[in-house]
């Protein structure tokens, strides 16, 4: 049985720019800049895929996808530069290039009245063309007839219509899928996984460290170039309208305008260097949050555990029917799911693939019919000891709290 699950969830995944430099990728592409913000689609990569391994079949996907393109959620993100603009504008120091902004940051915020954070058309079709590639790459699963596909969303609009999108590109391909779509608060508890006292506080101690970079990079950061181009007497837009802090929320919306169809674009209004420099800005902040920066012990990850777990169960319902008449699923299950916990830190993800990567040849082997009942028996054994050896120190870790996460 092949068996698909596509889930739409809000959550903040980190953009990282590499290769080159980030500077030179940016000069190269100044879109690039907006980090999460950025529309792929105008922007593919241009590395051919990896191609499938010799022998191997794919018989499952299982989708974690974010929602699509959206208009900015905070309606103070487009009236804080709007105030500023109207007033210089009203006091008649506003140059060519000022009132050309204040023109474009007002359409967008036009445009997002009673929409603030909704998914906009871009967005929608970020999501059908993943829909499209899911089947054009994957035929082997999504031709399947009679292919169960279980889609699931958090309660947000903006999620429910990134699956629906989807959806409809895998219902377009293959009439006959049988569907299952969910979306409901009680899913929420693995799909956006809320916050334990744990990593609010490491949230807290993360944000702290983040507000010191960010006030360093500023300190840095001239931005009199900026302000000279959008006022006829700069120092008094400093001064009197609060002008100094303008160029990262014109940043902010200029970045997002990615996200609409409305023929707008400040970006030529930023200098290479400003743009990096108010990249490196918010790329700190991604990493500090949510990546396994070791100003945060490298915990940040385990922010969504529950989501960790329910795509090894996934897989692991998949491979049971493979390899149950050698063992006890459920005892491969909590295996895995220990697997995934131990070191938490920078050394999980080392440990979650290699753990994995063994026990994916494994299964392999199995369906291959080239793996005894006895050798299977052995692996497992040693799995066994390396569960035991570690799941002391599991306990022990964090303060119990990543344990007090799993036993939940």
């Amino acid at each position: 049985m092949k068996r698909f699950t596509i889930t739409a969830f809000l959550c903040t995944l980190t953009l990282a720019l590499m290769a080159q430099t980030a500077r030179e990728e940016i000069s190269k592409n100044r879109f690039l800049s907006a980090s999460n913000y950025l529309d792929y689609d105008n922007h593919p990569a241009t590395k051919a895929l990896t191609p499938t391994p010799k022998g191997y079949e794919p018989y499952l996907m299982n989708h974690y996808g974010r929602h699509g393109a959206r208009w900015l959620i905070d309606e103070s993100s487009y009236t804080k530069p709007l105030q500023i603009l109207r007033k210089a504008d009203s006091l008649g120091i506003l140059t060519t290039a000022g009132k050309d902004v204040l023109r474009q940051v007002e359409a967008v915020y036009t445009s997002s009245i009673k929409r603030l954070g909704e998914l906009t058309t871009v967005g929608e079709r970020q999501h059908h063309g993943i829909g499209r590639r899911m089947v054009a790459h994957f035929p082997e699963i999504f031709k399947t007839p009679g292919l169960p596909v279980d889609a699931r969303s958090t309660v947000v609009i903006r999620c429910i219509l990134s699956m629906e999108a989807e959806c409809e590109e895998l219902a377009a391909a293959n009439p006959t899928i049988r569907w299952h779509n969910d979306v409901s608060e009680s899913l929420q508890y693995y799909l956006n996984q809320p916050s334990t006292p744990y990593m609010k506080a490491l949230r807290k101690k993360t944000r702290e460290i983040r507000r010191k970079a960010s006030r360093r990079i500023e300190d840095e950061f001239d931005t009199s170039r900026f302000i000279n181009l959008l006022f006829t007497n700069p120092q008094l837009a400093k001064d009197s309208i609060g002008a100094n802090k303008l160029i990262h929320q014109i940043f902010d919306v200029t970045s997002n305008m990615q996200s609409h169809e409305l023929g707008l674009d400040l970006y030529p209004y930023f200098t290479d260097d400003e743009l990096y420099q108010l990249w490196r800005i918010r790329n700190a902040g991604w990493y500090l949050d949510y990546g396994p920066a070791p100003q945060g012990g490298s915990d940040q990850p385990f922010s969504q555990l529950n989501w960790l777990k329910d795509f090894f169960l996934e897989g692991r319902c998949m491979l049971a029917t493979l390899c149950n008449k050698f063992f006890d699923s459920r005892s491969m299950l909590g295996i895995i799911y220990e697997a995934s916990m131990d070191f938490p830190g920078e050394a999980a993800d080392k440990a979650i693939l290699r753990e994995m990567e063994r026990f994916y040849l494994l299964q392999v082997a199995l369906s291959a019919g080239t793996l005894s009942q006895a050798s299977c028996q052995a692996a497992f054994s040693e799995w066994e000891t390396w569960r035991e050896r570690h799941i002391g120190r599991l306990r022990a870790e964090v303060n119990g709290e990543l344990c007090d996460m799993y036993e939940q």
